[in-house]
């Protein structure tokens, strides 16, 4: 329970406790009488202990094996050695061979041990010898030990290598301590592709106590989670010995029944103490402000956890304690949430966690490597953390994230989710903030989405398809949100071809040659759609299909033909009449006898633009312009283009799109090319056919000066300015007669991510508090720019390494009075939602 700040003030100036010290624990085994009598003991040869792995423990295969060691001699130790071989055969058949499979450890790594060592306790990670060696297979541990006079013994101990889940025991801690008669609190993590179906928590005590302690504890799991964390306690019986030791051991199958178990845990039952709690902490170096920090207490009953967060000067900002149920255990592991208001973004503070026992001692954080407990304030730790900008929502289906789009009227944001053909729904609401327990089925592999010009629907790019799917978005009900699946739209594949014309200056015979169809890559990536209605998408590269391309379509027709934009190609440096041909099904040559002065003729056929029929339109001439004249007379939309030099219209890799606020004007990125990145821009307010695309000769200007890759590109409000981001950001006018004229660039001095203008951004002059653009570098920074004057208004620092879009919105329903923008951005943990108040924004010049 979250208690009141003045009560943690009082606990954070100081409460004076006194303080004794703890019994310090053996951790060694003894071995035999303690007699040094060199005469009894000339013959006899070093002691080996392997105190773990025990036998039968399971290793997954490929982990490294802890090997715990003690060993012994009446004379001085000198050298040993730990291996993990694998045998198999019979020595008495002949048949036996002995493979190392993990590498061989000399202990010492270099020389002897110190001279009249007699007693010591080595611990060494066995290291496999081949990672790539997939058998599953028993694994024996072998250790040998040398003595200063060369007597020398070996001893071994068998275990498993299996393939089931990854086990780790979280709680306790390896050589601990627990007074008798109180719980110790046990936890296991397990990690599996499949799945876990049950975890085992085996504790056990020594042989001779007089009260035996062997409990199991069992979790079953019937929705086979792939990563999950299983908690309990085992009593330690009252009458345990002082300095016994509890074996802690955890193993888990998964869903196929394979076997996986975590290294052992041993603890020591200690004496009841005077002692206040010994406290440890993890803080990480970055931190949300609705993150937690993980508080391990040790003491005579853990009643209270806390944290003491304080500014650069010390002064208490911030507190938390977390009470904790009867009876009272002796060792505690929680996660104490910093419950940390939005306003401490983006400051540095210092934290100390802080425990209170049964009896009300208080102990504080120390390093964990310190053995004592600390009662005061002053002398306890502190750990520095940065309060990161945002909050990290994990995803609900871990996978690669195509696109954003947002829906602020309804609080909804959407994430195409590659690996499951679906979309996750986040919401912000008055009843709170986070991912919906349902989602939306979509096609294969959905990456682009956008909303359309009917509100209520949303486009979707199913690149692992030929088709768009429309999602109904029209209720804030996240249940009734669904594909409108009998009105999917479904795509036509495209085909170019080239006709080369020579003509006989002394006959006049035509001479032609045709070279296709050149087939493209069409299946959907990244879509905008037009004030006019039309959809303009670009397509993915495939393995088969490497070749990608931007292409439009009219949503409103029965089967709606894309068009290729090919305006940003390049022109032939050639004196030949090259035409490329467009947006028909087929064509060929019949070609003239060669000894007649007839001309060859070109025959095309194609199909009603718009139309469900198959080719119902063929035309034959010998000039193709005539040809293609003809066939949009029989309504067909094909197009003949002179000059145009195909080979450089492929996009080989993802494409980016984007829209104006008011969907006027469009933009296409092409990204991670090599050298200069093309980016495209086109209007369509209405009309037949889409009005303005960017001309060759721009798209140069543009390349040219900006000579750079695209990783995000972005359109302000009504199409005054494009922004294309990659190593650094550039700015440039749409309008004519500036068309793609380079206005600003910004460094950001990292590779890019995402890219996105204030939602009310219109250009240069634009209020200063809406002139601004955020730029995402991948190392996980947010920058706040201005885009009249490019300088930087903020810098936001996240948790974690961003990928993908960057999407900023108008604040949702239930959102603070002070919030006056979101930002969206995502990290391989999830979605990270930003909400800025003014004061997070520097004002512009």
């Amino acid at each position: 329970m979250r208690s009141n700040l003045i009560r943690l003030a009082a606990l954070a100036a100081g409460v004076v406790l006194v303080a004794s010290c703890d019994t310090r624990l053996p951790s060694e085994q003894q071995f035999g009488s303690g007699s040094t009598s060199s005469t009894s003991n000339t013959a006899k040869k070093p002691t080996i202990a392997i105190d773990s792995p025990v036998t039968g423990t399971l290793i997954n295969l490929g982990d490294s094996v802890l090997v715990s060691v003690h060993l012994h001699d009446d004379r001085s130790l000198k050298t040993a050695m730990i291996s993990g071989v694998t045998q198999k055969g019979s020595v008495d058949l002949g048949t036996f061979t002995q493979t190392v499979r993990y590498k061989q450890t000399p202990v010492p790594l270099v020389g002897t041990f110190r001279p009249g060592l007699r007693d010591t306790t080595v611990r060494r990670y066995l290291q496999p010898v081949s990672k790539a060696d997939s058998s599953l297979d028993s694994l024996v541990i072998v250790v040998s030990a040398q003595d200063s006079v060369g007597a020398a013994d070996t001893v071994t101990r068998r275990i498993n290598i299996v393939a089931g889940p990854r086990v780790v025991l979280v709680s306790p801690t390896n050589n601990d301590s627990i007074p008798a008669g109180v719980g110790l609190s046990v936890g296991a993590h397990a990690q599996h592709s499949d799945g876990v179906g049950r975890i085992d928590i085996h504790v056990q005590g020594e042989s001779n106590w007089p009260t035996k302690l062997d409990t199991v504890l069992t979790q079953v799991y019937t929705d086979a989670p792939r990563d999950v964390t299983f908690s309990s306690v085992a009593r330690i019986p009252a009458n345990a010995p002082i300095r016994g030791r509890v074996t802690v051991t955890a193993v888990a199958v998964d869903v196929n029944r394979q076997p996986g178990s975590a290294s052992p845990v041993a603890v020591y039952v200690r004496s009841a103490s005077l002692a206040q709690p010994r406290v440890t902490q993890t803080v990480a170096t970055k931190n949300e402000y609705s993150d937690s920090v993980n508080v391990r207490a040790t003491g005579d009953g853990i009643a209270t956890l806390g944290l003491l967060i304080r500014d650069s000067v010390g002064t208490l900002v911030f507190g938390d304690t977390v009470r904790l149920s009867q009876p009272y255990n002796a060792n505690v592991q929680q996660n104490v949430a910093l419950g940390l208001p939005p306003s401490l973004q983006g400051r540095r503070l210092g934290i100390t966690a802080f425990a209170i026992d049964g009896s009300g001692r208080v102990g504080y954080a120390v390093p964990a490597n310190r053995s004592t407990p600390e009662a005061v304030l002053a002398n306890a730790l502190v750990d520095s953390t940065l309060i990161v900008y945002g909050r990290t929502f994990a995803l609900p289906h871990q996978g690669v994230i195509g696109d954003i789009t947002v829906d602020a009227a309804r609080g909804n944001v959407f994430l195409s989710n590659t690996n499951f053909n679906l979309l996750e729904v986040w919401q912000s609401s008055a009843a709170g903030k986070g991912f919906a327990s349902v989602n939306v089925p979509v096609g294969s592999l959905p990456l682009g989405m956008f909303i359309s010009n009917n509100p209520d629907t949303l486009l979707v790019a199913n690149s692992g398809g030929t088709n768009i799917s429309r999602v109904y978005i029209g209720s804030t009900n996240a249940s009734a949100l669904h594909e409108d699946l009998a009105h999917r739209i479904l795509t036509r594949n495209t085909y170019t071809y080239t006709v080369t014309v020579q003509r006989d200056e002394a006959t006049g015979k035509v001479h032609l040659t045709a070279q296709g169809p050149v087939s493209y890559s069409d299946r959907p990536e990244y879509l905008v759609q037009s004030r006019g209605g039309r959809i303009f998408y670009s397509t993915r590269p495939t393995a088969t299909a490497p070749a990608g391309s931007v292409r439009w379509l009219d949503p409103a027709l029965p089967v709606p033909d894309p068009h290729q934009i090919w305006q940003y190609g390049t022109i032939l440096n050639s004196t030949a009449q090259v035409y490329a041909i467009f947006n028909v099904d087929s064509l060929f040559i019949d070609p003239a006898p060669p000894t007649s002065d007839v001309s060859d003729k070109l025959t095309i056929y194609d199909h009603p633009y718009g139309s469900a029929k198959d080719t119902a339109i063929v035309v034959t001439d010998s000039i193709p312009l005539n040809a293609i004249a003809q066939l949009v007379a029989a309504k067909s939309d094909a197009e003949a283009v002179f000059g145009l030099d195909i080979s450089t219209l492929p996009l080989t890799d993802t494409t980016y799109a984007a829209a104006s606020g008011n969907k006027s004007w469009l933009a296409f990125g092409e990204g991670h090319k090599t050298g200069a990145a093309r980016v495209i821009v086109v209007a369509d307010s209405g009309g037949p056919l889409p009005n303005f695309f960017s001309p060759l000769v721009t798209i140069n200007d543009l390349t040219d000066n900006a000579s750079e890759q695209v990783f995000g590109i972005a359109v302000d409000k009504t199409g005054a300015t494009v922004a294309a981001h990659g190593l650094q950001s550039y700015f440039s006018s749409v309008s004519n007669p500036f068309h793609l004229r380079l206005q600003g660039k910004y460094d950001s001095f990292d590779d890019g991510a995402g890219i996105a203008f204030h939602p009310m951004a219109d250009g240069t002059n634009s209020p200063q508090d809406q002139r601004l653009a955020f730029i995402g570098a991948s190392s996980g920074v947010i920058e706040v720019v201005d885009i009249a004057y490019y300088v930087n208004r903020a810098k936001l620092q996240l948790k974690n390494p961003i990928y993908g879009p960057l999407r900023a919105s108008l604040p949702m329903p239930g959102d603070p009075g002070n919030v006056i923008l979101k930002l969206y951005a995502l990290t391989q943990k999830g979605l990270v939602v930003i909400d800025l108040t003014a004061s997070d924004i520097k004002p512009g010049p």
